[in-house]
Parts: structure tokens; sequence; C-alpha cells
């Protein structure tokens, strides 16, 4: 396959969507130091920028109950615990508002998850209006007015699985205008449902009602698993086209609104929805994500993918090293191949160059770009493996791009493949120990750096020709300086 990159031609600049943000599981996680730690390093090296989770109002942390008479007593001691540690990993929080408090729950011990998420719309709008508007209130007044109005503010998480599209459609008017009471420029939307649903109602609703509505946020995993309450089941994986299919639908939605032109978040994905499914573990998960970024480039306006870390907790820990966990850095701290995936994603800059193909393998793509400030060339190349494809050998590709002004370059190449920067594989072939030793733990940190080269590249008929092989699942970034 020959991937043909004209670089004298300028298309759109790079946006770095993948360097919007990521989530983790639920708020109190954050008092712990590993989960920190990991958002750290992602926010250092991948440059994310906001941050996600869920069940900032909860029992665990605190922040809301009532006195004797029914008038609310609010606790803001490890709310403020949480944020500060947010803010000093230097991310922001695109603070998903929920869930509802077990006082004003309308269907008390009806919960989720380990964390025990109460799902309930509020029985008393009144009382929940008050909490929200004291509560960004209160972070008005400790992180400052410019600080707060860098952060997002999404209503609820998945409504369309537990509280129903009316009562959400209440709450959401509820709850962005005790947000926008505390101060009218905050960035306020929804609806965060999963698999794109809603989205056609949701901004019937606001634009009939004139509700503020600053961006469009849902969900998306290909998989058929619309939600899952156990430790463990079943997950049939869908062709990963059915991202694309649901995200430009919603894309046009909007469009044809009066929203038309905000942003529109991809808020939670990952290739599959499953808790304990191994493609997130897998080298080949790592293909998945530079394609999203690939199909999707002009469709989303931000991505929040889930999930951070392996320190996790919706159906309880898991302690062995790998187990199908979202996270893209497991529990020993070792970053997996999705983790590398932002890191060669993280390196595209400049504006993006046209590519033609021949003989185009199934499952192969590239993000090609030219950065004129720095003059260096790159492509990140990719070879998907979609669900059910057998038999799949490996793709040799050759990247061409026009002579400039030397007769030979220089070619760095960073490779996601068999050899490292995938560890799960190399944890298998360990024996999967489900406890870590010293040694193997360092033999395994070794493994999930990715493998850099670099060759002298000769000119023949005015242009280059870079040859790559890659196998099902890798993923190679090329980078040239190009005079």
């Amino acid at each position: 396959m020959k991937i043909i990159c004209n670089t004298k031609e300028k298309l759109k600049p790079v946006r770095p969507l993948w360097s919007f943000g990521i989530n983790t599981c639920h708020a109190p996680l954050w008092l712990r130091e590993d989960l920190p730690s990991h958002a750290l390093k992602g926010q250092r090296e991948c440059g994310f920028k906001y941050v996600r989770f869920h069940n900032i109002i909860s029992p665990n942390t605190g922040v809301y109950s009532e006195d004797s008479n029914g008038n609310l007593v609010l606790d803001f001691t490890k709310i403020d615990k949480i944020f500060d540690k947010v803010l000093e990993c230097g991310l922001l929080p695109f603070l998903e508002i929920g869930y509802c408090p077990v006082e004003l729950s309308t269907d008390k011990g009806i919960h989720v998850n380990y964390y025990h998420a109460e799902l309930s719309a509020p029985s008393s709008y009144p009382k929940w209006n008050e909490l929200i508007y004291r509560m960004i209130m209160h972070f008005i007044e400790r992180y400052g007015l410019e600080c707060i109005r860098q952060w997002y503010f999404e209503v609820w998480n998945e409504p369309d699985l537990n509280i129903g599209l009316e009562d959400y459609l209440e709450l959401y008017k509820n709850t962005v205008l005790s947000v926008r009471k505390a101060d009218n420029s905050l960035i306020v939307g929804g609806p965060a449902t999963s698999k794109c649903l809603w989205i056609d109602k949701f901004i019937d609703y606001v634009e009939k009602n004139n509700v503020p509505c600053d961006f469009i946020s849902t969900h998306a995993y290909p998989s058929d698993l619309a939600f899952l309450d156990s430790d463990y089941g079943d997950v049939t994986l869908q062709n990963s086209n059915v991202m694309y299919e649901l995200y430009n639908h919603t894309k046009q939605l909007i469009d044809n609104s009066s929203l038309k032109g905000v942003p529109l978040i991809m808020g939670e994905w990952n290739s599959s929805a499953g808790p304990m499914a191994f493609n997130h573990d897998e080298k080949n998960n790592a293909a998945f994500i530079v394609k999203m970024f690939d199909d999707l480039g002009d469709i989303i306006d931000g991505s929040l993918y889930w999930n951070l870390s392996d320190i996790y907790q919706e159906q309880g820990f898991h302690y062995i090293p790998f187990h199908g966990g979202y996270g893209m850095i497991n529990i020993n701290d070792i970053p997996k191949s999705s983790y590398n995936a932002f890191l060669l994603l993280g390196k595209l800059e400049g504006n993006y160059v046209p590519n033609t193909f021949t003989d185009k393998t199934d499952g192969c793509g590239v993000l090609s770009t030219y950065d004129e400030q720095k003059k260096i060339f790159r492509a990140l190349v990719y070879y998907y493996t979609e669900p059910d494809t057998e038999n799949q050998g490996n793709a040799d590709i050759t990247v061409e791009i026009p002579q400039a002004l030397s007769e030979t370059l220089f070619c760095d190449t960073t490779s996601i493949c068999d050899d490292s920067g995938s560890v799960y594989e190399w944890w298998i072939k360990c024996g999967s120990p489900e406890f870590i030793n010293r040694k193997t733990l360092a033999f395994l940190e070794e493994k999930s750096e990715m493998i850099k080269s670099t060759q002298i590249v000769r000119a023949v008929n005015n242009k280059f020709e870079i040859d790559i092989t890659l196998a099902p699942g890798d993923v190679t970034l090329i980078e040239v300086p190009i005079r």
C-alpha cells in the first residue's frame, strides 16, 4: 500500500481534540494518591486539559444533608480537597452535576455501582436548586470567577438509562438556571446520554423553552452493551464505523437547529462499554483510538476518553494487573497501548496535508501533518483490526512525500507494535501473574515504552519513499525534518 502525502498543500489546521480531556471513575477516588498521580502524568505528557468524573453529589463526598427541620446543611470539605487536587494537576473540571442526594431521592435505596450512585430525579427542586446555586457560588469564592468561567457544567450522566426523558428535561432546566444564577457566563450543557440518544428531543426542548445550552455532550461505544451493573458480562463488539454514524448524525441534528456552532463533546468513549473487556488492554486499542480521531476529526469538538486509570470502582476494585479495565494506565502505574496512542497523537502539529492511497489495505489509515514553523512532516499510520476479522497479514506501507532541498533526510519512527509499546501481551507471555514481583514490574515497564528508530532516506525521482511494515493493531509515527 502506498500513501502519497502532498506536503506542499495545506489543509485545515490541526485541532488537538485528543488533548481536550479524560474521564476518571467517581469523585472520592481523587482523595487517593495514585489516581491524581496518573492524572498529573497524563496532563504533563499528553496535555489533557479537562477531567470528568461521576457522583460529586453523594454520601461519599458528604456535601449534602438536612437538619431536623429539613433545612439544607452543606459541607464542602471533601469536595474542596477533590477539586484542589484536580487543579494542582493542571486540569480543569468538566463538572458532571450528579447524582441525587439520598435525602431528595424519590427512589430511596435504589442505587447502582459499588459506590451507590443515587439515580433519581430530585423530589424537591427548591432544595436541589439551592444546593446547586450555593455549590457554584462556593467554587467561585474559592477558586475565583476567572477560573470557574473555564469549567464546563454538565447536567447528569446517561439519563436515558435511569431517570427518563421528561424528568431529565425538568432537571436540566432547573440545574442550568441555578448555575447561571451564580454567574450568567458559565458554560452549561448536556444531555450526556448514551448511544447519542435524545439529541433531537433535547434540542427541541431547549429551543422551545429558551433554556441555556453552550455545548452538546453525548456518549458512544462500539458495542451492544447499554449498561452493565456487574463484574462480568458478554460484550459483542460492532464495527468501529458505528461511531462515525452516531456522531455524524448528532452533528447534523445540531447543525440543522438554532444550536448550530455549539461544540459537540464526545463525553465518553472507548472500544467497548464492558467494564471487563480485554480489548481495552490490547495493542489493537491504540489503533482504534487513532482511527477515531481520523474518522471524527471534522465532527466533534472535544474528546473525554473513558477512562484515564484502572483505579476504578464501579464494580469494586480489581487487583489483577490487566483485567480488561477501561483505563489507559493500569493499577501498577504502567501505561497501556492506549496511553501511548495519545502520546503519539500529541505530536501532530501544524496543518493537515492531503493523502492519496493506492491499493489501500482494510483497516489502515493515516493522519499526516506538516508543521511549517518547525519544518517537520509527521505521519501517524495505523492498522486497526475490526471485530470478527480473521487472518489479517502484515501491511507493507510506503509513505511518499515530495523532495525538498536536500537529497537525503533522516526519518524517525516511534511504534506501538508486538515488540514493545503494548505491555498487555507481554504480561500474558510472563504467565499472566496476578501479582507482579519487582523484576517482572521492571520488565513490563520497559516493554510499555514505544520502540524508536532512525533511518536515512535518499530521494529518487524527486520524491522520498519511507517504507514501514505494520502488523494488525500496530501504530507508527513517522517524523521527517523537511527544509
